[in-house]
């Protein structure tokens, strides 16, 4: 099928199919095209073929095809030709033409105008379009977004009509205020002509400034407020990340706890510091001034830490769970350990048992405003008898509470899939309040699993160094090892919805009923 958008504008040649010589006997000569199609439809005006030769040989060789072809307006027709020899011989075939009216086809030297546009300044760019199709475009209307302050046309908005083959410039000029927000504009602009045809094009502004500044951070946990000499994070590391052209800087704070980045250009930047048991500090900010600019990232000290392990009990389909503690004593922060740490709520009858948790602060520093949140489950509500709030746990201290089991109100039964139970405290760490909190883990329901070897592994049920009221607090991290562990993704599935990641995914094998599955944690 030969298609074109040509008219009775110049004749185009093409080269569509190729004769080729198969097995013969002896070599086809004095060969020329024979087009049998006869009368040709009138919008034909030129139609002619011919092969690029006169000979085929008895090897395996080829002859092309051309054909030369204009037409006065659009048509569809079906041209007959054949392929004869000295000898009689001959080929058949089709030819398809399609010829379309003449029209204009579009296009741009980029798929995307894209600027870093400092505030208060003044930036153009260009671009080129072409109209490489058979017909004039017609005016052309350059179409931006609405309410998009950062880009305009500077160029001669509509563009005049660009004949075949002509090409033009368009150019664009971005010119933020002073006071612009450092973001990034995107989208797509058209470009539109009076006649139908339409292109679309990228933008992109990156707003920036080409001021810079000097910012610092300075890295410290609850021992750079309650230690004897108040020694903040060395060797946190510290990463920094320009939210608009992504540029990081990255680089560890020193024995002092600071590290300094200077010549950044003004802008916002992500900031992210770690460090080696503690937890991390995330935090969005804007630089816009000469002066240093301080980050004070504060980083609470994993003080406790747990470690689990799964055994198989020779009951079927059954195993045992235990989960010990390790924690630093005698240290200048609160150091706080509830036990248990986990309650098996299958086993709990109501208006009989009660969970008497002790809370022993192993710490120097006493907890403020030490409050415990105990939702109900499995049909079961836990009443403290001392009210939900305990106040101050002085330091190297321990505390009784105790919490009757009953019954929940059918009707008042709002469960979370997987609920858990949380405390929460707070430090005052020079003008902030840091709030922390801990898990207790609910167990319920799980006496299912097959083929469960010993596993063990650590992991971190304790969040903080919040800022603030106890709300939205910074989310536990688990730092999984497995030693030689070959477990179900199955086994505390429901650990899994805890804010915990990957707590119990060992490597090996996993292998439900009726199934078998490969995974690795």
């Amino acid at each position: 099928s030969l298609k074109t958008t040509t008219s009775d504008v110049p004749r185009i040649h093409y080269n569509v199919m190729s004769v080729k010589s198969g097995h013969l006997q002896y070599a086809l000569k004095s060969l020329y095209v024979d087009i049998t199609t006869a009368p040709l439809p009138p919008e034909i005006t030129t139609l002619k073929m011919s092969l690029n030769g006169t000979e085929l040989d008895t090897s395996t060789g080829q002859l092309a095809v051309n054909v030369e072809v204009a037409a006065s307006k659009a048509v569809a027709v079906d041209i007959r030709f054949k392929i004869v020899s000295d000898t009689a011989a001959f080929a058949s075939g089709v030819i398809s033409l399609d010829i379309n009216a003449p029209f204009a086809v579009l296009s741009l030297d980029t798929s995307t105008v894209s600027f870093r546009a400092n505030r208060g300044k003044r930036t153009v760019k260009s671009i080129v379009i072409t109209n490489s199709g058979a017909a004039a475009s017609g005016q052309l209307q350059i179409v931006l977004p609405p309410n998009l302050p950062v880009l305009q046309v500077v160029s001669s908005n509509p563009v005049k009509s660009l004949l075949p083959g002509e090409s033009t410039s368009i150019s664009f000029s971005s010119l933020p205020d002073a006071m612009q927000p450092f973001q990034v504009w995107y989208g797509k602009l058209k470009i539109v002509s009076d006649q139908g045809t339409q292109i679309a094009l990228d933008y992109r502004v990156e707003i920036s400034d080409d001021n810079v500044g000097t910012l610092i951070v300075l890295a410290q946990n609850e021992f750079s407020f309650y230690a004897p000499g108040r020694p903040n994070i060395t060797g946190a590391v510290v990463r920094i990340v320009n939210s608009v052209t992504l540029e990081v800087y990255q680089n560890s704070t020193g024995v002092n706890g600071t590290v300094g980045f200077s010549n950044m250009p003004y802008g916002i930047y992500e900031v992210h510091v770690t460090a080696a048991r503690h937890s991390q500090f995330h935090m969005i900010v804007e630089l816009s001034t000469p002066n240093n600019f301080m980050v004070d990232a504060f980083l609470s000290r994993e003080v406790v830490s747990y470690k689990w392990s799964v055994t198989p009990v020779m009951v079927e389909d059954a195993y045992e769970l235990t989960v010990e503690a390790t924690f630093e004593a005698y240290v200048p922060a609160p150091v706080i350990v509830v036990e248990p740490n986990r309650i098996n709520v299958d086993e709990l009858i109501p208006g009989v048992d009660q969970i008497n948790f002790k809370i022993t602060n192993y710490g120097l520093i006493a907890a403020d405003n030490f409050e415990f949140d105990l939702p109900g489950v499995n049909g079961l509500k836990f009443v403290p008898l001392l009210g939900g709030k305990i106040g101050r746990i002085a330091a190297n201290s321990t505390v009784y509470y105790p919490v009757r089991v009953e019954a929940a109100h059918q009707n008042r039964q709002l469960e979370a899939v997987c609920p858990y139970a949380k405390v929460t405290w707070n430090l005052t760490c020079g003008d902030d309040n840091k709030w922390y909190f801990e898990i207790i883990i609910y167990e319920r329901g799980y006496r299912k699993y097959y083929n469960i070897d010993s596993c063990q592994g650590d992991f971190n049920l304790r969040g903080g160094g919040g800022t603030g009221e106890p709300f939205g607090l910074v989310q536990p991290q688990a730092v999984f090892q497995s030693i030689g562990c070959k477990c179900q993704l199955q086994v505390w599935e429901c650990l899994q919805m805890l804010p915990i990641p990957n707590l119990f995914k060992c490597a090996g094998a996993m292998i439900e009923v009726g199934s078998e599955h490969s995974s690795t944690g």
